[in-house]
């Protein structure tokens, strides 16, 4: 089973696709018309994350989400609302909560005040496609941002390993070229 997650723009994901023609490959994307141009014409419609449910996905695992003050709570949303609710980006984005909480010992709001001192530090302030121009261009703030945030958590042997990672050729990137530079 190969998972493509997130798709944009058709022309990314035919070549994957075709690759992994004897694979099962599940497909996520915001695109309504998308499997009209894969093998496969099967499609499950799921609703966008609610505003809870992202609260649920950054607390999992990290804190007792049944503990937090109204501050705190307030501050997850922010947080959450800033990346869209996007699940990946606040799955990275619990990663870095948990490094705070558990190995830096911080307290909770602590916690996430740094997680949005590191992405507002990066550009993204608030994803709002009518400030930045496109949702393009917000999503790829967004991305690099996240991934940046990430990779500072990595240790130096196991950020090198990223070197060794295959780019299919004519998959475009949405990351910064020092993002791309650190990989």
């Amino acid at each position: 089973l190969v998972i493509i997650d997130d798709v944009w723009h058709v022309e990314d994901a035919e070549p994957l696709v075709r690759a992994l023609s004897n694979c099962k490959t599940v497909l996520t994307t915001r695109m309504n018309d998308i499997e009209q141009y894969l093998p496969s014409k099967q499609s499950v419609t799921v609703g966008p994350l609610e505003l809870n449910e992202a609260i649920t996905l950054l607390t999992s695992g990290v804190m007792n989400s049944s503990h937090l003050s109204q501050m705190d709570v307030a501050l997850l949303k922010g947080l959450a609302q800033d990346v869209h609710l996007w699940p990946l980006l606040l799955s990275l984005i619990r990663g870095q909560l948990f490094h705070d909480l558990k190995r830096n010992n911080l307290p909770c709001n602590s916690a996430i005040q740094n997680v949005q001192a590191k992405l507002h530090s990066r550009g993204l302030t608030a994803f709002d496609k009518n400030s930045m121009g496109s949702l393009d261009k917000c999503r790829k703030l967004a991305v690099s941002a996240c991934i940046e945030m990430t990779l500072e958590l990595l240790s130096k042997p196991l950020s090198d390993n990223f070197k060794m990672l295959i780019f299919w050729s004519g998959i475009g990137t949405s990351l910064s070229s020092e993002v791309l530079h650190k990989l």
